[in-house]
């Protein structure tokens, strides 16, 4: 009996946790469990998400009503702010409690919903908004399909091509230690990216200085730190500090050329793009509207103008789809027999047809896309591209200088 196992951030490594699982009987019944930590964020959480699996089930049951015509869902959500850490304690200790027992079945019963599970945990993941380098890593993960369209760690590989390309060997990491509530998550995945990817980086020396952007006296000290390192440094922080650590940067003699008086919230030294396929959101136009009323009706959370048009919410959606698609084309006795890993490897290398983009997965089943380095130039006004990263060459590249 093969499970599916879909997860928003995968439940050990998580700041937010959404998992979809699902149990196939022989007479092919299904059984999805949404289990995620997290709540009230405008951009992600469990009322973003779940809205965005459940208009993607329903969508699924009308391209394969015969794969869905036996099915039940349980959802398992935990409101409040969580860490990485927290996050993974409270998705951990969940599904535990599903998959505890003897016998060679649990039963549980969530908001009227019967349950029943194997406790094999041989499961299929996929990762909608997982960004973590360390996913990766097929040995220690071989059933994870990393599917996020916001994906940290490939602005990790194309840091790490900057750095080599100007012969750079020494860096500084600068991480807020205090940052909003709003960007918490991102600075948080941000960095751990970062330090995973330098750990693997031996010609790359980075320092990580403590930073706290409430208090006043902490700019200066780590400013006066990071030039004994390098003149190098990389911040995740809010736009408007970032403004405050150039004005002292500044007054410490720390900056060559004029200084730039205007504003950085529309103004970065870098913008880093990811060149998945341009999504067509006029494709999905009906689907953003349900996900905006299932939102409002069924998790009483509204998703204001600003936030509808969420390229982590539509990861979410899509992977539903893709994990539907794949189950459709698996014959009734090879899912019968499947495991996580086998499942898995039905993901690598293929290209979904959604309906906002195409999809494409490469060979350990992560979306495929370059990344664009851009550099604001001041004499035209514009951002100019000056790295372009191809990361599927790129890994190629790499795997072939492995093998020498």
């Amino acid at each position: 009996m093969p499970h599916f196992h879909f997860a928003k951030v995968i439940t050990f490594l998580s700041v937010f946790a959404a998992n979809l699982s699902a149990a196939t009987t022989a007479s092919r019944r299904i059984h999805l469990i949404m289990m995620m930590a997290g709540s009230r964020n405008p951009r992600m959480t469990y009322e973003i998400m779940g809205s965005a699996y459940d208009v993607a089930l329903n969508h699924s049951l009308q391209l394969y009503p015969q794969l869905f015509r036996n099915h039940s869902v349980t959802r398992y959500f935990t409101s409040g702010t969580f860490t990485c850490a927290e996050a993974n304690a409270v998705t951990t200790v969940g599904l535990s409690s599903l998959y505890t027992g003897d016998s060679s079945s649990a039963e549980g019963d969530s908001k009227g919903i019967r349950i029943v599970l194997t406790p094999e945990e041989n499961v299929l993941v996929l990762a909608s908004s997982a960004s973590l380098n360390l996913l990766n890593n097929k040995t220690r993960f071989p059933t994870l399909l990393p599917l996020a369209s916001t994906s940290y760690n490939n602005v990790g590989l194309a840091l790490l091509k900057i750095l080599r390309l100007n012969k750079w060997n020494a860096v500084n990491l600068v991480c807020d230690s205090n940052p909003s509530e709003l960007l918490r998550s991102a600075i948080e995945l941000t960095c751990g990216v970062l330090r995973e990817t330098f750990k693997n980086a031996r010609d790359i020396n980075m320092l990580e200085l403590a930073f706290d952007s409430s208090k006043n006296e902490s700019t200066g000290a780590m400013l006066r730190l990071s030039r004994t390192h390098s003149s190098v440094s990389l911040f995740a922080v809010l736009h408007e500090i970032y403004k405050t650590i150039l004005a002292v940067a500044y007054a410490l003699e720390m900056a060559n050329g004029d200084y730039v008086p205007e504003s950085l919230l529309r103004i970065l030294p870098f913008s880093f793009v990811l060149a998945f396929e341009a999504i067509k959101w006029d494709a999905v136009a009906e689907e953003v509207e349900q996900m905006r009323i299932r939102s409002r009706q069924e998790y009483n959370w509204t998703i204001s103008e600003e936030y509808k048009h969420n390229a982590v919410q539509l990861a979410a959606y899509e992977s539903l789809l893709m994990l539907a698609e794949v189950l459709n084309d698996t014959s009734p006795s090879r899912l019968a027999n499947a495991t996580g890993a086998t499942l898995a490897a039905r993901f690598f290398n293929r290209t979904f047809d959604l309906p906002a983009r195409r999809v494409s997965l490469n060979s350990i089943g992560t979306r495929e896309c370059s990344v664009l380095v851009k550099q604001f130039n001041n004499g035209t006004r514009t951002f100019q591209v000056q790295v372009a990263v191809n990361l599927i060459l790129l890994r190629f590249l790499i795997q072939i200088s492995k093998n020498l």
